[in-house]
């Protein structure tokens, strides 16, 4: 995957041309088949903008949905309606780990 995005990193295997890391809901996207949806949140205003940009970009419609909500809060509610065999993965938020350190 990484190779496929850094073609000059393919190349050359230098990770100083690493330029793209596709981060999780990139990688997740990648794993869904044609009936899955995947539902992402993001509660910060500038993250928010980040990611449904980025996701934008991919160009998979309405395959997956971006939010800006409390991906937490929303999870209770969420898979209350959800039947067959959902799965969650959740991302820690980077701002609260670096304000409870201390």
């Amino acid at each position: 995957m990484l190779k496929g995005l850094n073609p000059q990193f393919a190349q050359t295997g230098d990770p100083a041309h690493l330029k793209i890391y596709p981060g999780s809901p990139f990688i997740e996207q990648q794993f869904l088949s044609g009936r899955d949806k995947l539902k992402l949140f993001e509660l910060h205003p500038t993250d928010y903008k980040s990611l449904a940009g980025n996701i934008e970009q991919l160009g998979v419609g309405r395959q997956v949905a971006v939010a800006r909500e409390d991906g937490f809060e929303a999870l209770k509610t969420f898979c209350r309606r959800l039947h067959g065999a959902p799965w969650c993965c959740a991302t820690p938020a980077m701002r609260s780990r670096a304000t409870t350190r201390g």
